[in-house]
């Protein structure tokens, strides 16, 4: 039975590990590299890159308006019956074949502003998507830092487990063995029993919940649940060394960070959106010229006939330029309306990119005082756990002497456990919020 106690956690490691899977290499995988893969795969990337090039599209809608148009027209016409004779201009009761073709360029030369502004629109949206693309790739990569974080910290916590449990196993064996020497008493046995049974459930509960957290990650990266993910820890080491301020920070993030370029192009985007409304409400001027031509043939006329294609099209041709006032008069308060919704809209986006400045503040001082906070509490839970240890060999001694019973022995070891979990979880905390303050300052995130 023993036998079965001692080799339980190691089941539960090996399950946990995915060793019972198909033998074979396996590359670990750091954090960095998580996160790449992730941004590579990630269905929001995509999404983003899409939207991204849909704008782009429109940007070159918007200037391909300020490029004359150019454009074609055929017509083919049969008429009987009273009809304009094309030779005589007099009307006349033939039946008669007319096809004409012609071709017209037209330029607006000025619509109130409209169109430049509507390409200035466009331009800004076309950044505004860019922003937008990176502002998924950044947060891709943080979630999966996140995520890997708390896959490493549970792997952790369930190796802590592990060797709690693996100690009170060997405690539980030398207080059987006083137990028959008559050195204990059956309640310290019954207590340390219990304090295996806890600990046997605590390695179990915390393998699930790893295995919890390497689904999320894997989801995030977008592999399936059978793939093996092996991370590797990051070393852990000691807090930066002088950060720079708030201030500094903030001065370079506002203007690089793609979540508030994001909400500074779309708040520029409505500005211009909301002139190129006001211009709308302008008269336009268009500027148009072409040429045209036709060929016509009388049916069932007797000695008659027509001239031929080739000499008609270029006896026929024609040349026209021509200027065009448009003035809205009826239907102004369509317009009216549409520049006032654009009005609102813009006032709505500069709202957004004064929340979006406040945030980034925020957490520009927020990220600062994490890393502040649990550079503290790594020092503190390092003087803590070898502190812990220390007491639990004292503890564990007086108690193999019959100096201190099991709960006593128990409480030690539960302190020390906790001591070490706390530590690699501030360390992991400090980990994650050194990168964000680096990224925040224009390092890579991977």
């Amino acid at each position: 039975m023993l036998t079965v106690h001692r080799t339980q956690y190691l089941i539960v490691l090996m399950l946990m590990s995915g060793a019972l899977m198909p033998m074979c290499a396996q590359e670990a995988w750091t954090i960095d590299r998580c996160m790449a893969y992730a941004v590579e795969h990630s269905r929001r990337v995509r999404q983003a890159a899409e939207a991204s090039d849909s704008y782009r599209s429109q940007r070159n809608a918007a200037a391909a308006a300020f490029v004359p148009k150019v454009q074609a027209y055929s017509a083919v016409q049969l008429t009987s019956g009273r009809s304009i004779d094309n030779e005589t201009n007099t009307y006349s009761d033939y039946s008669q074949f007319y096809n004409s073709y012609s071709i017209e360029a037209s330029m607006t030369v000025f619509a109130g502003g409209s169109l430049f502004n509507s390409m200035r629109q466009a331009a800004s949206e076309r950044r505004m998507g860019q922003s937008a693309l990176r502002r998924e790739q950044d947060n891709a990569a943080i979630d999966v830092m996140q995520s890997c974080a708390d896959v490493l910290y549970y792997e952790g916590l369930v190796q802590v487990s592990a060797d709690k449990l693996s100690e009170t196993d060997s405690t539980l064996l030398r207080t059987r063995r006083m137990v028959e020497l008559g050195m204990k008493s059956e309640a310290d046995l019954a207590q340390v029993a219990s304090q295996r049974a806890a600990d046997s459930y605590d390695l179990t509960h915390n393998a699930n919940l790893y295995r919890a957290a390497l689904m999320k990650l894997k989801q995030q990266m977008t592999l399936s649940a059978s793939d093996t993910l092996e991370l590797t820890c990051p070393e852990l080491s000691a807090p930066l060394g002088n950060m720079a301020s708030a201030d500094s920070i903030f001065d370079y993030a506002g203007e690089h960070n793609p979540t508030v370029g994001e909400a500074l192009q779309r708040y520029q985007a409505a500005r211009y959106a909301h002139k190129a409304a006001v211009g709308r409400m302008m008269p336009s001027l268009t500027l148009y010229a072409g040429i045209s031509t036709n060929y016509y043939k009388y049916l069932d006329v007797e000695g008659y006939t027509a001239a031929s294609f080739a000499d008609q099209i270029e006896g026929h041709r024609g040349q026209y330029v021509g200027l065009q006032l448009s003035i809205p008069l009826l239907g102004s308060l369509e317009r009216t309306g549409a520049a006032r919704r654009a009005r609102n809209a813009m006032e709505t986006a500069r709202s957004q990119y004064d929340e979006a400045l406040a945030q980034l503040r925020f957490d520009i001082e927020q990220a600062l005082m994490d890393v502040e906070a649990y550079a503290a509490e790594c020092a503190e839970m390092d003087a803590k756990v070898d502190a812990d240890r220390l007491a639990y060999r004292i503890t564990r001694r007086k108690f193999d002497e019959g100096m201190m019973n099991a709960i006593d022995l128990q409480t030690s070891a539960n302190a020390l456990a906790l001591s070490k979990a706390r530590r690699l979880q501030s360390r992991l905390m400090l980990m994650l919020k050194q990168r964000y303050v680096m990224y925040l300052q224009g390092h890579p995130l991977y």
